[in-house]
């Protein structure tokens, strides 16, 4: 297993012993919304949707103000796989071991397939955006997949193609959305590399003449393999990795920028000033001004939280540790909202946390009190909302939190 895959495995699965720190404030922070709930997502309102069994069983919604809604309980194979600020929920549920993607929209009491490319067969979600744009493949009646994108889910998508004549695409996948751009938002993803068993970095664009998206495959590095995760206006940030390991076994990890389609991606230089060698940087999100958030493993300083501006050459490292003994101890990083400036994430012992990017004051906002065991599940789009699952003292019981972690 890569270090990436690690990582990833301690934002979402890891059950976290509970700290005591804030809890003077944590009523006012926490606030359970729902039981035994599998799926929990919510967004930058608040909103909190999960497949619980109270206060409903089912798909419940649960807004910050007003009563909770629910839909009778999908098939069992149902997950949720986000809900959009504008209340959209993007379920996906398996059909005889077919995947298929479906919206329940608010007012609506059942759920909306996605619609897949005329004269296809089904359709399922990768991603979506924070305004509803959604991203995913449509499928063929051979059962072969291609990249789309959605501007409304609740219509046809876009068909997104690779190739001189853009009539290619099968085998390519749409990992990541521009966020903020409901009318024609890049779209970044991957697609085969036809002299190998790789693939290729690709950002897909709307062209304005031509009406449609064209694709682009950005260029790599010699040896190395990348990957392109988020955009936003020009940039494409993403991760590229060393094709081999070292004598430890480590695979060298680099957040890298695409400034321009058609050049190679600037890395980010790996190693703290002074210290050790980064063995893994991984970004969390990208502004539009350029400025990458994300965060550095080195082997002697733990994991630092970032902000790495290439066009100003300027690279901010974060305080992390609470205890610098215990290096496992280390701050996460989930969400970087640009527009005031913080860092939002977690420590392990939990205790969520805001940090002031331009102060580098770090506020900690601790746990939910009265339970043994909890973690982190998911975080709106600007990190002003946690989702939490939380485990009674006794074990028996799980409870749904709602956390409020903005200023």
């Amino acid at each position: 297993m890569t270090a990436l895959t690690n990582r990833a495995a301690l934002l979402f699965l890891s059950a976290i012993t509970l700290s005591a720190a804030g809890s003077a404030s944590a009523a006012e922070i926490f606030e359970p919304v729902a039981k035994s709930c599998r799926g929990m997502r919510i967004n930058d309102l608040g909103e909190f949707t999960g497949i619980c069994t109270q206060p409903y069983e089912g798909l419940v919604r649960v807004p910050l103000q007003g009563q909770p809604s629910y839909i009778r309980s999908p098939d069992p194979s149902c997950d949720v796989r986000g809900i959009a600020n504008n209340g959209t929920v993007f379920v996906q549920c398996a059909d005889n071991s077919l995947q298929r993607g479906y919206l329940w929209l608010p007012q609506q009491t059942t759920l909306l397939p996605l619609q897949p490319v005329i004269g296809h067969e089904r359709a399922t979600v990768n991603g979506f955006s924070s305004v509803g744009v959604v991203i995913g493949t449509t499928v063929d009646r051979n059962g072969n997949a291609y990249p789309a994108l959605w501007r409304n889910p609740i219509g046809r998508p876009t068909e997104l193609k690779v190739g001189l004549l853009g009539t290619l695409g099968e085998g390519c996948v749409a990992v990541g959305v521009e966020d903020d751009n409901a009318v024609d938002p890049a779209v970044v993803g991957s697609c085969p590399n036809q002299g190998s068993d790789g693939s290729d970095p690709v950002v897909w664009r709307r062209d304005s003449l031509l009406a449609t998206y064209q694709a682009h495959r950005l260029k790599i590095p010699r040896d190395m393999t990348c990957i392109a995760r988020f955009v936003s206006a020009d940039f494409v940030v993403g991760t590229c990795a060393d094709e081999d390991e070292d004598d430890d076994g480590n695979q060298l990890i680099e957040i890298a920028v695409w400034q321009s389609d058609t050049m190679l991606p600037r890395l980010l230089e790996n190693s703290i000033p002074g210290g050790d060698p980064f063995l893994v940087s991984y970004p969390i999100g990208v502004s539009k001004d350029g400025a990458i958030a994300g965060s550095a493993d080195a082997a002697s300083h733990g994991q630092r939280p970032l902000v790495w501006r290439p066009l100003a050459n300027d690279l901010t490292l974060y305080k992390t540790a609470i205890d610098p003994t215990h290096p496992e101890r280390n701050i996460i990083p989930l969400r970087y909202n640009s527009g005031n400036a913080y860092l939002f994430g977690f420590s392990t012992p939990l205790n969520i946390f805001r940090l002031n990017t331009s102060t580098g004051h770090r506020e900690d906002l601790g746990a939910p009190a009265g339970y043994s065991a909890a973690y982190v599940f998911d975080a709106s789009r600007s990190g002003c909302y946690f989702a939490l699952e939380a485990f009674s003292l006794d074990g028996l019981n799980r409870d749904a939190i709602r956390a409020r972690v903005c200023p």
